[in-house]
């Protein structure tokens, strides 16, 4: 069949990227012809594009949107040439494949959609409406014709409830969908909260490829004995665990967030594409961060891990889910104090729960793609 997958794709973000290919390889291996649509709103845009305005700036007059690109011009070329934007761009031309066209917003989507057997929204944050991607109907396939079957794969919310006047928004765009499942517990329960009761619990679609699969995928490997840190929020509680952690095991530093650097580290990779995240992860003696993919690599390399709470960004909810599933709730600190004594991950058990659950995700998708789901 033909298939067409709409996600987040090209943001410049390990989770979003590798997210997006694992879905699309999946179907790709049972025999699907697979496009990822290329959609790219502005409000998606403006990491590392030279011209993109930011929303502050979208609404002022032209000529100061005008002046604002001129003076964001060379700044972008100097800081995007440092970045490790390169990297990305690569892995999606290389590995990723994309519609042809470019779709700017929903309407553009609306008058010349790609043609497909099947629509395939998922996975990651799409639906999450603290973002603006959560609030927009291309997200929910509001632009694919109605006669063409219209599903959902590990759609996330990425918050414990909706705010109240997203949920009539949120309602209407679901019921139009012909199957449904979402990435955390916590979404089916969301659903159920506004009269939705048919969605299905399964796994990020990086599960689905297994461990063989991403052992074989990953880039060189990385040399040395160190703690792995990916810290979006620049975390205190986690720079300081981590600096006590390498002292009392004799280990390096490695940092692996693109979005700054961090100081601390005594090797920063800064500029790694996702190909290297990867294999960060999986040579690493301990992994240290806040990112829900980092916690997902680190089960599926089965390696130690500490998650720390996000501080600013109410995303906290996907990898509780993650954690209470496989019973490792005890590993995600949110108070120094919770960094004692944790148990020891006992990765057969944990590879047992995840084992079940990625035979009823695939069950799912198989069944959704074909319409018998």
């Amino acid at each position: 069949m033909i298939v067409k997958t709409i996600t987040c794709h090209d943001v410049y973000n390990y989770g979003a990227t590798l997210q997006a290919y694992a879905l699309m390889k999946y179907l790709q291996n049972q025999g699907h012809e697979v496009e990822i649509i290329d959609y790219k709103p502005l409000y998606l845009s403006t990491r590392m594009e030279l011209f993109a305005v930011t929303p502050k700036w979208r609404s002022r007059r032209l000529a100061v949107r005008v002046a604002y690109l001129v003076a964001k011009f060379f700044v972008r070329i100097w800081v995007n040439a440092r970045s490790c934007k390169k990297e990305f761009d690569d892995f999606k031309n290389t590995f990723m494949c994309v519609t042809r066209d470019r779709y700017r917003n929903n309407s553009e989507l609306k008058k010349n959609p790609p043609p497909a057997d099947v629509y395939v929204a998922g996975s990651d944050q799409i639906w999450n409406t603290n973002s603006e991607n959560g609030r927009d109907p291309a997200f929910y396939l509001d632009f694919a014709p109605p006669e063409i079957r219209r599903v959902s794969y590990a759609a996330s919310f990425s918050v414990s409830e909706i705010m109240p006047e997203y949920k009539d928004f949120v309602r209407g765009m679901i019921q139009r969908l012909d199957s449904v499942s979402v990435r955390e517990r916590r979404g089916v329960e969301i659903l159920k909260s506004i009269g939705l009761s048919e969605g299905v619990h399964v796994l990020d679609p990086v599960f689905l490829l297994g461990r063989s699969f991403w052992d074989g995928f990953s880039g060189k490997k990385i040399s040395g004995k160190y703690i792995l840190v990916y810290d979006f929020d620049g975390n205190d509680g986690l720079r300081e665990f981590a600096k006590e952690q390498a002292k009392e095991r004799g280990l390096k530093i490695y940092s692996v967030n693109n979005y700054k650097r961090t100081s601390y580290a005594d090797v920063d990779y800064y500029r790694a594409g996702p190909q290297e995240f990867l294999s960060l992860v999986k040579n690493a003696e301990v992994v240290v961060g806040n990112s829900f993919h980092a916690l997902a690599f680190s089960l599926i390399f089965e390696k130690d891990f500490y998650v720390f709470c996000r501080s600013r960004h109410q995303v906290n909810s996907r990898m509780e889910d993650l954690l209470d599933l496989v019973g490792l709730s005890d590993r995600m600190i949110c108070h120094a104090e919770q960094a004692s004594s944790p148990s020891v991950i006992d990765y057969e058990v944990v590879g047992k729960v995840l084992a079940a659950h990625i035979e009823q995700s695939k069950r799912y998708l198989n069944g959704a793609i074909c319409g018998d789901f």
